[in-house]
């Protein structure tokens, strides 16, 4: 038999294992779709949307090393797909879900930058959400996820980072009227004064909401995380100060709010197996990153990757955002076609 059609069957197999155990999900590879290299996963996205049979791929682009790697992959792909016989969980397996993270959202009449996301920017962008896509709250997805279940495809989670008081004022007027809900993670000490750990930044000293301000945007339906107690970063911690910050922001948020919050993000999206161990120990469900790409059933729920919307972003970025998980993809692609070139 050879390599591809091996593959294949794989795909096959691991489809009848799924249906007779659906908890194996998160442990074969029919749930590591977005898993690798992102410029990987969409070439593996579009050689399945070409149906070319292996054998004519591989006139295209060799057999040895990793592009071999690719071939097989791609064939125990084809084998899911048949064996599936079904539009709707091919999507649902393929087409992962996008975490997008906001930090501020400008008034009229401020200058946008890499941080502060024009209102009409972020209203166009809820809208165009809000008309095509599902978006989930970051519970349900965690839900979904610890269930072995599949979200709906090309699914999209809304997040906040810091807390900014424009959040409450601007953001969550929007999201309710559009009907979306979204999370935002707070640093615990910081609630009701300014943004104080970079003190040069384009962020220094915006104010952040109060409690009563957190209240409302509860009122509202948002989901309230945690984002430490003084936003340090945590892969530059000793191990002993890592649950202080992590489990002590945690508590006081559980303190003020009544209920433990279930969400964690890791301050400017840097962690490591220490960091993700604090916050699995201190009772955090989840805990998200800033690593492009989306997320699928096999992706680890204390490293959710998550996208940044920055303020400079074009219309078309974010759209590239959105579907793929990185607004750089095609940057990336033509420094990795053009690398190659050179080379």
């Amino acid at each position: 038999m050879s390599p591809w059609k091996a593959a294949e069957r794989a795909g096959a197999n691991d489809v009848a294992t799924w249906r007779a155990d659906p908890t194996a999900l998160s442990r074969l590879p029919l749930g590591e779709f977005e898993e690798g290299p992102l410029l990987q996963v969409v070439a593996r996205r579009i050689l399945l949307a070409a149906r070319l049979p292996p054998g004519l791929i591989a006139l295209f682009i060799g057999r040895r090393g990793g592009r071999r790697r690719v071939l097989e992959l791609t064939s125990y792909w084809r084998g899911v797909r048949r064996a599936l016989r079904d539009r709707d969980t091919w999507r649902q397996l393929t087409q992962g879900t996008t975490i997008l993270v906001y930090h501020a959202v400008g008034a009229d009449g401020e200058k946008p930058s890499r941080f502060v996301v024009p209102r009409r920017s972020f209203e166009r962008q809820m809208r165009t959400l809000a008309r095509s896509r599902p978006v989930l709250t970051l519970e349900d997805f965690v839900a979904l996820h610890r269930a072995h279940r599949l979200p709906p495809a090309r699914s999209v989670v809304i997040t906040f980072d810091d807390g900014y008081r424009d959040t409450r004022e601007l953001a969550a007027p929007l999201l309710a009227r559009l009907r979306l809900r979204a999370t935002v993670f707070l640093v615990s000490t910081r609630v009701g004064d300014g943004m104080t750990w970079e003190g040069d930044g384009e962020l220094a000293r915006r104010p952040l909401v109060s409690w009563e301000d957190v209240d409302e945007l509860r009122e509202n339906g948002f989901e309230i995380g945690a984002h430490t107690r003084t936003h340090p970063i945590l892969t530059e911690l000793p191990p002993d100060e890592l649950d202080p910050e992590i489990a002590g922001s945690r508590a006081d948020l559980a303190e003020r709010l009544g209920v433990p919050p279930c969400a964690f993000a890791y301050p400017y999206g840097k962690w490591n197996v220490a960091a993700a161990e604090a916050a699995r120990r201190a009772g955090f469900t989840s805990a998200l990153t800033v690593s492009a790409g989306r997320n699928g059933p096999a992706t680890p729920l204390h490293a959710l990757r998550r996208t940044l919307i920055y303020g400079s972003d074009s219309r078309l970025r974010f759209a590239l955002g959105v579907a793929f998980g990185d607004t750089t993809i095609l940057e990336r692609t033509r420094q990795r076609l053009w690398g190659s070139r050179r080379a």
